[in-house]
């Protein structure tokens, strides 16, 4: 009975594999919601990566830095700002190297990188963010470039540098294995506050 028991597990996790394979096939992006925020999110899997985008909503984002100790200004105008929260998972055995000035924000036949972290990093400087609040704001970014061996991960958030409700497409590019690789996330959205 054990047995028996023990193979409709193992049947069951592999239909389950199945199913979530057919979900988001190589390359292809599934589009769905935060079950706690409400918020939209895609995820993308492709040969030898994984990425979740999550948009934030601006009064969430607002509200993560004030309770870091941000001055209500500097918080309500990085939370306007279009953020994103991005994991990128390297599911292969060769590293994975990326470098975030080398992605693409798509709008309106324009194309340009993400805003910089240390774009914000000086404007924070400028208005006299206090040091302990902009230590949070760097260990909540997602890193500007990284190396990511097999099953390594980064995450943190991404400001867009776009004004909530407007849409675009982002690029991620990245190096594996000696070549370039990409994810085309189209159409994504910067929420509006709620």
């Amino acid at each position: 009975m054990a047995q028996r028991g023990g193979l409709i597990l193992i049947l069951l996790l592999l239909a389950g594999g199945a199913l979530a394979a057919r979900a988001a096939p190589a390359g292809q992006v599934v589009r769905g919601e935060d079950p706690d925020t409400g918020a939209p999110l895609w995820h993308w899997r492709g040969e030898g990566a994984s990425m979740r985008v999550g948009a934030r909503f601006p009064g969430q984002t607002r509200a993560f830095f004030l309770g870091r100790g941000f001055p209500e200004e500097a918080a309500l105008e990085y939370s306007r700002s279009c953020v994103f929260h991005i994991t990128l998972e390297n599911l292969s055995g060769e590293k994975l190297r990326y470098a975030l000035d080398q992605w693409r924000v798509r709008r309106d036949g324009e194309s340009r990188p993400p805003v910089p972290e240390q774009d914000w990093e000086a404007r924070w400087r400028s208005a006299r963010v206090p040091e302990r609040a902009r230590t949070a704001f760097d260990w909540s970014m997602f890193p500007p470039e990284e190396e990511l061996g097999q099953g390594g991960w980064a995450l943190g958030m991404v400001s867009m540098g776009l004004e909530p409700g407007q849409r675009f497409d982002l690029v991620a590019r990245w190096r594996q294995g000696g070549e370039r690789r990409e994810a085309v996330l189209e159409d994504l959205f910067c929420p509006k506050p709620r």
